[in-house]
Order: C-alpha cells, then structure tokens, then sequence
C-alpha cells in the first residue's frame, strides 16, 4: 500500500499531468481517499481549472488514471477527505 504523501508524488511527477496542466500547477495537500483509491487535487498556476480530469491513485498498485467528464459527481464511492479539505 502506498501513502497518501506517495500518491500526490506521482501526481506531481506524471507526464500527462504536467502537459494537461502547465507550468506552475500545485499538487494540493488534501484530498480525498476510499479503501482503493487515493483522489489527489491540483490547481493551475491561476488557481483551479474547471474541467480537469479527476486523478485517482491506486492504493496498491501506485497506479494514476485520470478520469474526465465527472461534472461533479464524485470519481470513486464511498470518499472521505483527507487533510484539511478547503469547504
């Protein structure tokens, strides 16, 4: 199992998250997470981009997949926050 600190590192190191998002884009420190899946939250360099794929972490495998077109409907069952989620 990895951690969630693991789970933002390969957000923050993936190739198709740095084309998608820019230069300048933050992996944030919160987020969310189930027993599967860690769900990682990035803003742009001007702040969130509407849009964006949600970025799910496997829990076991460290795997990332990015999942376009929720429109607010959450990624995965079943989530609870994790860190200081902003309201």
């Amino acid at each position: 199992m990895i951690t969630f600190e693991q789970a933002r590192q390969v957000v923050a190191t993936s190739s198709s998250v740095i084309r998608f998002f820019g230069p300048g884009y933050t992996v944030a420190d919160y987020g969310w997470e189930n027993t599967d899946v860690f769900v990682i939250a990035v803003a742009g360099a001007n702040g969130p981009i509407f849009d964006a794929p949600d970025l799910l972490v496997d829990k076991r495998t460290g795997e990332l997949q990015e999942i376009f077109g929720m429109l607010g409907r959450d990624p995965a069952p079943d989530l609870v926050p994790i860190g200081d989620v902003p309201d």
